[in-house]
């Protein structure tokens, strides 16, 4: 009698370890899961926020060059003015230099 309660006493014991053990375990396994989440929910707002900030980044060197370029053009079309009105002076130039030297 006295064997078959210890036996059954140890018994329960270990069965009620395991249900304990495994409670715990269970509950670590939903704390780790919930980590993950967060983590998951974390990265994925990062990677947003990396490509947003790509996405802006690409729009301001967008508008950087066309400012850029706008500015080339113009300069440019200031230089072939700015050339133009040399010629005439130059030409004037060599044309009253002329008048002078056959008067």
């Amino acid at each position: 009698f006295i064997a078959k309660t210890v036996e059954r006493t140890t018994a329960f014991h270990i069965e009620m370890s395991r249900k304990e053990l495994s409670q715990k375990q269970a509950g670590r396994i939903s704390e780790i899961e919930g980590k993950l989440e967060g983590l998951r929910v974390l990265v994925t707002g990062l990677v947003r926020s990396v490509e947003t900030r790509d996405d802006e980044l690409t729009q301001m060197n967008k508008s950087y060059f066309d400012e850029l370029q706008k500015h080339v053009d113009e300069t440019s079309e200031e230089l072939k003015r700015t050339f133009s009105e040399f010629k005439v002076v130059k030409r004037n130039f060599s044309e009253q230099n002329t008048r002078i030297s056959a008067v």
